[in-house]
């Protein structure tokens, strides 16, 4: 499970990577690079029902594909990681127009079924993103039943009955009876109940007492 501090840390590298990608689209000016139907890549996250289920379940099955970033050293990750982007390009029935694949920092070009033109990093793809002007961004991918699914996976409950968008705070509860509130993105980022994480990391008072009189 992950601490505090690497969700903060993954929250600012999100808020990196967006300003990446905005600075890329504007250039250095702040006039756009082309005047082709571009629109930018990150919006409020509101729930659409213009994506179809199986277009859903399709962007899923590619995303699991992308390779993680623990692997970036590897001699074929780029050519690995360019394969699976353009997959999941073709998932949301759009196509990745950039020649190749330089890295994390740098943001591909890809165009939409509707023919829209924007950039976007790899991390945002990650977290199920795509092109503002059709109102296909992350939170279109989520549901309320994958909340549900999740949290049974985890032992636990989601307890909320409404679903909005990955950002919105759900109410969850642990099998041990815990309950708080946390989006569905921190979830699915490996956050779950601080309880019991705290409890699992911090050992008994009792342990502490009999180590401190084992050396007094």
């Amino acid at each position: 499970m992950k601490t505090l501090r690497e969700l903060q840390q993954e929250l600012d590298q999100l808020d990196v990577d967006t300003r990446l990608a905005r600075e890329h689209e504007t250039g250095s000016g702040g006039r756009a690079k082309s005047t082709a139907r571009r629109t930018r890549p990150i919006a409020t996250a509101v729930w659409s029902e213009r994506v179809p289920a199986g277009t859903r379940q399709r962007v899923q099955r590619a995303r699991d594909g992308l390779p993680g970033p623990g692997g970036s050293g590897a001699p074929d990750y780029r050519e690995r990681a360019f394969a699976a982007i353009r997959k999941l390009a073709r998932a949301w029935g759009g196509q990745c127009v950039s020649a190749a694949y330089e890295g994390c920092k740098v943001p591909l070009e890809f165009e939409c079924a509707a023919g829209h033109r924007f950039p976007m990093l790899i991390h945002m793809l990650r977290v199920g993103s795509w092109c503002q002007a059709c109102a296909y961004e992350r939170a279109t991918i989520h549901s309320l039943e994958e909340a549900r699914a999740l949290a049974a996976a985890k032992g636990g409950q989601c307890l909320s009955t409404q679903y909005e968008s990955t950002r919105e705070k759900l109410r969850w509860r642990r099998a041990a009876g815990h309950t708080w509130l946390a989006s569905l993105e921190g979830v699915l980022a490996g956050d779950w109940c601080q309880s019991c994480h705290h409890q699992s990391i911090k050992p008994p008072q009792e342990a502490l007492n009999s180590e401190h009189d084992a050396h007094a």
